[in-house]
């Protein structure tokens, strides 16, 4: 058995809450009340209710939430925007489900030799910032991997020809690294994340434009601070 080790960072991917994470978060007081902290920032009981609902479900209706929870009519509503206000919330991410997706493969890299890698690096940022023709982005997950360094890639296959012709670009396209590919066979825990995201907003998006310069910059909505977008 080997173990992988995988820094999580908000710059490289986007991970759902798992509800009992909410539940993990904070402490019950005399009164019953629940607060957390996130970035030096309180978060109150109905702030939490609105978090773990919008978690399961980015459709449900603040309305929906106040009758839920017995809230007064507009607090669920008060309580996003006050998430919003702490950048706390940023905007909802609707994730897909019942696919027809066959099954999921993990692509694991072990750099070998760092300096070609870095060279065909555009190559690894380009491959994940493709496009596709499926209900989904190209991946489900893309990370980095800490020990041993790495990289760490989950790819839906909807169809048996899509893994193969995926895995030999990912081989031609990026060098200097020993890839392997392990197909999911069972989760223990929580699921995937399914959605169409729009890769320009994504962080390797912003290093083929900024640092590589191989993708011309897009005009795009700036969702760290309203006031950019007026």
């Amino acid at each position: 058995m080997k173990w992988n080790i995988t820094p999580n960072f908000d710059a490289y991917c986007f991970i759902p809450f798992r509800e009992k994470f909410l539940e993990l978060l904070g402490y019950e007081n005399s009164y019953g009340s629940v607060s957390l902290k996130v970035k030096n920032a309180n978060i109150s009981e109905r702030e939490k209710k609105v978090l773990k609902e919008l978690n399961k479900d980015g459709r449900m209706s603040f309305t929906a939430i106040d009758r839920k929870y017995s809230l007064n009519h507009g607090a669920s509503q008060y309580a996003y925007y006050s998430l919003v206000k702490k950048n706390i919330l940023r905007r909802i991410t609707i994730t897909e489900t019942n696919l027809q997706i066959k099954y999921n493969v993990i692509f694991l890299s072990q750099i070998i030799y760092g300096g070609i890698a870095s060279s065909t690096r555009t190559s690894l940022l380009l491959d994940i910032y493709e496009d596709t023709t499926t209900s989904t982005t190209k991946y489900a997950y893309a990370s980095n991997i800490g020990v041993p360094i790495g990289g760490f890639l989950v790819l839906p296959i909807f169809k048996d020809d899509e893994l193969q012709t995926y895995a030999e670009k990912l081989v031609n396209g990026v060098k200097g690294i020993d890839l392997r590919t392990l197909i999911i066979t069972n989760i223990l825990i929580g699921s995937f994340c399914y959605r169409k995201f729009d890769n320009t907003y994504s962080r390797q998006y912003r290093l083929l434009v900024e640092e590589y310069r191989v993708l011309e910059p897009v005009k795009i909505i700036s969702y760290n601070n309203i006031n950019d977008n007026k």
